[in-house]
């Protein structure tokens, strides 16, 4: 039984490619009221709230990945060798991707317009 093939390597790379989106997506609210510095004219409420934009384009991004690995375990056509052992070991992975993607947009957009209210007396 050989792991190693096409399909397992495409869902690794899209993969990767999933967790560093999402990571950067998480991290753009957490730098945009942690770095010392924001613009003259911007007060810190604000510079949180336009962050939640930016954390939905990584999100969407991250989603983008999300349906690349939806797509090599739902194909719709013939399959190769390998497909039955990466399907077995990763089929779990476009729902979770899914989940934890759709629900970083959803935070961003709350972020996006609403961020501000929190932070209003900061």
């Amino acid at each position: 039984m050989n792991t190693d093939n096409n399909y397992i390597n495409d869902i690794k790379k899209h993969s990767k490619l999933f967790y560093v989106f999402t990571v950067l997506s998480i991290l753009m609210p957490i730098l945009a009221i942690t770095i010392p510095w924001i613009p003259q004219d911007e007060t810190l409420a604000t510079w949180f709230q336009r962050s939640g934009s930016a954390m939905i384009v990584f999100a969407l991004l991250a989603e983008a990945k999300a349906i690349e690995v939806h797509n090599i375990l739902n194909p719709s056509g013939f399959v190769g060798l390998g497909f039955d052992d990466a399907q077995s070991k990763y089929y779990k992975h476009p729902a979770m991707f899914n989940l934890s993607s759709f629900t970083l947009i959803a935070l961003g957009t709350l972020i996006w317009g609403y961020g501000d209210i929190p932070l209003k007396n900061v």
